[in-house]
C-alpha cells in the first residue's frame, strides 16, 4: 500500500478540513432520506408510494421536485406552510453545497484549501486557460455542517408534528430550531490563468 492512500493529494494532511467535507457529503443522503419520511408522515398509508416516487428518479434536484410535488398542497392542510417553505429552502441550500463540493477538484495553496470546477473551465470559449479557485477554511466548513445539521432538525420537526397531527407521535418531539443564516459557499475566490503553448514558447 502507498505511504500516503488518499485519492486527492490535498487531503493527504487536511484530516479536520477533509472530514467536515465528508461529512456533508455523507450527510445529504440522510436529508434526502428525512425528507421522505416527512412525506411518508403526510400521507400515512400512501407514504410509502409516495417515498418510492421519490426516489425512483435519480438526480437530487429532481428528487426534490418530486417531494415538493408531493408535499406542497398538503402542508397548508396541515397548517405547516412556513415551516415547510423554510426546510424546503434548507434543502436546496445543502444540496447546492453537496453538488459543489462532490463536481470539484481540490489543492492546496500554501496552507489554504481551494476547489475548482474545471466543467466550468471547458465551457469557457477563451484561448487562454482560465480556472476559479475558491478557498474554504475550517470556520466556514463547520458554519456549513452546522446548517446541515440545522435542515435535519427541521425535517425532524416536520416528522413530528406531521404524526402530532394524525394521531400517531411515532416520531420524537422534536421543537422548531433556532433560525440560522445560510453561511456562504466559500471564503474567497481567485482566478488563475494559465499560458497557452505559444506563450510558453
Amino acid at each position: 500500500m502507498a505511504e500516503h492512500p488518499y485519492i486527492v493529494p490535498a487531503f493527504a494532511n487536511e484530516i479536520n478540513r477533509g472530514w467536515l467535507i465528508g461529512q456533508m457529503l455523507i450527510g445529504y443522503g440522510e436529508i434526502e432520506f428525512e425528507l421522505a419520511m416527512v412525506i411518508q408522515a403526510a400521507y400515512d398509508r400512501d407514504g410509502l408510494m409516495a417515498l418510492r416516487s421519490m426516489f425512483r428518479v435519480r438526480s437530487e434536484s429532481a428528487r426534490i421536485d418530486v417531494a415538493d410535488a408531493i408535499l406542497q398542497h398538503r402542508m397548508p392542510e396541515l397548517g405547516l406552510s412556513a415551516e415547510y417553505e423554510t426546510t424546503l429552502d434548507a434543502i436546496q441550500f445543502c444540496k447546492q453545497v453537496r453538488n459543489t463540493y462532490s463536481h470539484s477538484h481540490w489543492s492546496l495553496d500554501g496552507d489554504e484549501l481551494r476547489f475548482y470546477n474545471y466543467e466550468e473551465t471547458a465551457k469557457l470559449r477563451e484561448p487562454k486557460i482560465s480556472i476559479e479557485f475558491k478557498y474554504v477554511d475550517t470556520s466556514l466548513l463547520i458554519r456549513q455542517l452546522a446548517y446541515f445539521n440545522y435542515t435535519r432538525y427541521c425535517l425532524l420537526h416536520l416528522q413530528w408534528r406531521l404524526g402530532d397531527s394524525s394521531g400517531k407521535k411515532n416520531a420524537a418531539q422534536q421543537p422548531w430550531p433556532k433560525p440560522m443564516q445560510k453561511p456562504k459557499l466559500y471564503n474567497r475566490k481567485k482566478r488563475h490563468e494559465f499560458p497557452t503553448p505559444t506563450e510558453e514558447s
